[in-house]
């Protein structure tokens, strides 16, 4: 939807995620760099929601990325094509895994902080989110209005149902996208449907010019341990800004 990609363009002005260019082409690895933090993007926006207590365990997603502009081709292979999510109570970890490199990306609702955790080409980084970071996220949300449909069909042997979501940006064209989402797993606010009665199980994303194909593959509700949503020793601690400088601005 338009709103996804206004919403994905947001995050991508402030990290200066690039599209394939020459450089990349003379320049490997820093296009493997720009490219995770294209992974890192889609991460940040998934891992916003925050799961209620009841509901603890792991849920797997398959990505698949549909529409790819030419000079996106070659480029496909780095990105993820899926991730993991692992919920306890409000703190959460999703991790993905791409050509070279994994993110895990840490999520606390109640002290709302994020901490992102990058093993890439032997470097093992923490990037740490600051409280305005993660509040400036949590303000610039638009709700959309949200139109329960009939139908009903299973992902991941969950019961799903369908939803309509119109968003209207202030100063933008209306445009809407269809959910099938989970009522038994609740959500409690997420970036992505604001709102909606229950988690997100398939639907579309527009990515860095393709158009991205979310769907749970797995729900597994079981005891996770508090180690689980800790970023472990080892990894250089790093702002945003000072990990970006550390990649000569990019």
């Amino acid at each position: 939807s338009t709103f996804l990609r206004m919403y994905y363009t947001d995050y991508t002005n402030r990290l200066h995620c690039l599209i394939p260019t020459r450089n990349m082409i003379r320049y490997p690895f820093l296009t493997l760099f720009r490219f995770f933090r294209v992974a890192m993007l889609v991460g940040i926006l998934l891992c916003s929601w925050s799961v209620q207590a009841q509901f603890g365990g792991t849920i797997v997603t398959k990505i698949e990325y549909r529409n790819v502009p030419d000079a996106m081709q070659g480029y496909v292979g780095i990105l993820p094509d899926h991730n993991v999510v692992k919920v306890k109570g409000e703190k959460k970890v999703m991790i993905q895994s791409l050509s070279g490199g994994t993110q895990r990306i840490y999520t606390d609702a109640i002290q709302k902080n994020m901490d992102i955790a990058l093993e890439l080409m032997g470097q093992r980084i923490h990037l740490v989110m600051t409280q305005e970071e993660v509040t400036q996220n949590e303000e610039e949300k638009i709700k959309p209005t949200i139109t329960y449909l009939k139908g009903k069909k299973k992902i991941a042997k969950v019961t799903c149902k369908r939803a309509l979501c119109v968003f209207q940006p202030a100063d933008g064209v209306a445009d809407s996208t269809e959910v099938w989402y989970a009522p038994k797993i609740r959500v409690k606010g997420q970036d992505l449907f604001p709102g909606l009665q229950g988690y997100p199980m398939a639907y579309f994303m527009d990515v860095s010019g393709m158009r991205a194909w979310f769907e749970v593959k797995s729900v597994s509700e079981e005891f996770l341990l508090d180690s689980d949503f800790e970023v472990p020793e080892g990894f250089t601690k790093m702002t945003m800004d000072e990990f970006r400088r550390s990649m000569g601005g990019m």
